[in-house]
């Protein structure tokens, strides 16, 4: 046995998931005793020792199997021994990674107590193996989550008790802490008085009253921190409710406090952290980013106004106190000022470069992007009238289909009539008049949808083609007449991704917008055709003399009949 595995270098690889704790049925202590038992009988050479507690289930979770998969690609192991392979793996992902290194004999063996996996042999078991597995991983885990929603709905907490409660693991419900819960309703007492900051009832707990947290097995009796203090005011548990998935539900622990004081702590919150409220809408705030560092575009809204009385220029939206003369600025002196919308990056991945950007002159660099692409009324015109004109030979290639389907439908009429007069002369039984009524009955029904989908097609492409063609021909006028929100609206019609790099700025249109826009600097030919030739005819001549605007007008048509 040992000439056989003398050349293998074996990984020995254990692994139990933290969440199972004392459930876990062996620990990687108890797996490594037995596999270095089970490898010295089998004369396996373990060259290193890899163990992780973590769960398999989920992909990239584990650093001992990332350096034994790194170790396996540097050569060093090429054998692995395990308690079980479900210990491998428990997903997919992992688990075709370990397959795929066994069938290109970077692993010469995985080997168990139990079993024996080489490169040669089917994988379909150790497949099936990991599989089941990942699908127990799964059914556990929509278990559990069944479970604790019916728990929750009973009126139980399941995870941890908040401070001020413990677990009572024999009857698996919520207790009060008699060495906490009055501590903790303390602080809600404190917090309702709106007299004290967080900070403060955090000393007032911890060096008055001695508070500490309750000890666990890694953590616990440490003095309150803010965050944790924040955690308890703000939690709903406290007012006798269990949350889970979002769901209010009735518990059964005893409450700490009414729906009344837990509202009142809530506003105070709400007050300190609230949004100051302004009347300015900035336009492009989320609709344009900086070309250098990539993030956003925000806007900030500067005033500048003179004191009444000593004339000494202030920018404070705040009335405040001058500070030269010592008069207190009214807010109607700072109403009167004069107002400036600046725009900058939010520079919130670092130093950038770019800088502030009056609001006139970024609406400048818009109206310059949409002049460039507001279409001329004649050229639009034209268009409307040509594109009709080029599509002809399809309309008319309908035409004579739509002609055929009638003639097809008119003819299943007839034969419904025949075989109508057949049954009532007796030629035809009941039942073989029914079969073949229903055939043409349902034969018919196929012609008249595809009648109604040829017909219901053709204005469709040429309603959007009406509809860009009124957007482009009076967009820059109408951006310099609209209301602030609007104008986003009308640059967003048009095209996205706008990009601020100095004085500079850019838009990418939309795909119809870009289609239209190609040809607006070739010069149409006349929009009527002349008195000798139709406008089909025309067309033909076009087409035949390869003009140039004739390969734009193409690509406009086949887009939008293209949707």
């Amino acid at each position: 046995m040992l000439n056989d595995y003398s050349r293998l270098r074996f990984a020995l690889y254990t692994r139990k998931s933290s969440e199972e704790e004392d459930r876990q049925v062996l620990s990687n202590l108890s797996q490594l005793e037995n596999l270095h038992e089970y490898a010295n009988r089998c004369g396996f050479n373990i060259v290193e020792e890899y163990t992780d507690s973590a769960s398999a289930h989920l992909v990239d979770n584990r650093e001992g199997f990332k350096n034994l998969l790194r170790d396996i690609s540097r050569g060093k192991i090429n054998a692995i021994l395990t308690w079980k392979a479900d210990r491998l793996s428990r997903n997919m992902v992992e688990g075709g990674q370990v397959i795929h290194l066994l069938q290109t004999k970077q692993i010469d063996l995985i080997a168990t107590p139990h079993a024996k996996y080489h490169p040669f042999d089917n994988t379909l078991p150790l497949t099936v193996e990991f599989g089941m597995a990942n699908q127990f991983s799964r059914d556990l885990s929509v278990n559990v989550k069944r479970g604790m929603k019916t728990k929750a709905e009973k009126g139980g907490w399941c995870g941890v008790a908040p401070q001020g409660y413990l677990n009572d693991r024999i009857n698996k419900t919520i207790e009060p802490d008699p060495d906490r819960f009055k501590l903790v309703r303390k602080m809600w007492d404190l917090a309702l008085t709106k007299n004290h900051s967080l900070s403060q009832i955090c000393s007032i707990l911890n060096d008055k009253y001695g508070y500490r947290t309750l000890k666990r097995k890694r953590s616990g009796n440490r003095p309150l921190s803010i965050s944790s203090l924040y955690q308890i005011l703000t939690n709903p548990f406290y007012t006798g409710v269990v949350v889970f998935q979002g769901i209010r539900f009735r518990g059964n622990h005893k409450r700490m406090v009414s729906d009344a004081e837990f509202d009142q702590v809530q506003e105070m919150f709400d007050t300190s952290g609230r949004k100051a409220e302004t009347n300015h809408k900035f336009a492009f705030t989320d609709m344009i980013h900086c070309d250098e560092c990539e993030c956003s575009i925000t806007a900030e809204l500067k005033v500048k106004y003179a004191c009444p009385t000593c004339r000494l220029q202030h920018s404070s939206k705040k009335p405040k106190t001058c500070w030269r003369c010592g008069e207190r600025i009214p807010q109607e002196a700072i109403d009167d000022g004069n107002y400036y919308t600046y725009y900058r990056c939010t520079k919130k991945k670092g130093s950038c470069s770019q800088k502030y950007m009056r609001k006139e002159k970024l609406e400048e660099l818009l109206i310059a992007q949409l002049r460039k692409i507001q279409m001329d009324e004649d050229i639009a015109a034209w268009i409307r009238k040509w594109v009709p004109v080029v599509h002809q030979k399809t309309i008319n290639r309908q035409g004579g289909e739509i002609d055929q389907i009638k003639k097809e439908i008119a003819h299943l009429d007839v034969r419904l009539d025949n075989l109508l007069d057949a049954y009532l002369d007796g030629v035809v039984n009941r039942t073989k008049f029914q079969k073949r009524e229903s055939e043409y009955l349902k034969e018919k029904r196929i012609w008249n949808e595809r009648l109604n989908n040829l017909r219901s097609k053709r204005p469709k492409w040429i309603v959007k083609l009406d509809k860009d063609l009124d957007i482009i021909t009076e967009v820059a006028r109408k951006f310099q007449t609209v209301k602030i929100l609007e104008k986003k609206r009308i640059v967003r019609s048009v095209g996205s991704n706008l990009r601020l790099s100095g004085q500079t700025l850019t838009l990418e249109l939309k795909p119809q917008f870009q289609i239209l826009t190609k040809g607006m600097d070739i010069s149409p030919p006349r929009l009527e055709p002349s008195l000798s030739q139709s406008q089909t005819e025309k067309l033909d001549m076009f087409e035949l003399q390869k003009i140039s605007w004739y390969p734009w007008l193409m690509e406009i048509l086949t887009f939008y009949q293209n949707g």
